[in-house]
């Protein structure tokens, strides 16, 4: 396992600014630049770098947050599909050393976040006001979801 000391989803300041929902296992982060709207973090609470290191109980929970987060972007966005984006070791272009998966949900006729990458399509930048209103909008849907539909045992909201 790696150092924490450097790791941006073990950081606490970092964690309590930017957690949308968490449950016993993971959580669910907005980026401060996300590429979309619809753009998460899905991250489990325990610092491991690869996803091989990952418990039953942890995948379990990602899963969990997923199906969550889901119908909290079709509510919000209605969106229907969705990406899911691991990069695994440095060399598959894993920055933080801490495994997380990037999710992006999609709706008919939205911009592809692979477009955005590739830098294909240009990225729309929040202000800070932008993503204070959008993580405050995520909270209180996935809060209203997760209650409704009793997914997530023990989760916890911020």
């Amino acid at each position: 396992m790696a150092s924490t000391s450097l790791c941006s989803f073990c950081d606490v300041t970092i964690v309590n600014k930017q957690q949308i929902i968490e449950n016993e296992y993971a959580r669910v982060l907005l980026p401060l630049k996300p590429v979309t709207n619809t753009h998460i973090l899905i991250t489990p609470k325990r610092h491991v770098t690869y996803i091989t290191e990952l418990s039953s109980e942890e995948f379990i929970s990602i899963q969990g947050l997923l199906k969550t987060m889901l119908d909290t972007f079709h509510d919000l966005f209605n969106t229907q599909g969705y990406h899911i984006m691991n990069n695994n070791d440095p060399l598959a272009d894993q920055r933080i050393p801490h495994v997380h998966f990037h999710v992006f949900y999609r709706s008919e006729n939205d911009i592809s976040p692979f477009d955005i990458l590739s830098k294909k399509a240009p990225r729309q930048e929040l202000t800070n006001e932008d993503w204070y209103d959008l993580i405050k909008r995520i909270r209180a849907s996935a809060q209203t979801n997760s209650k409704s539909q009793n997914r997530l045992q023990g989760t916890y909201f911020v």
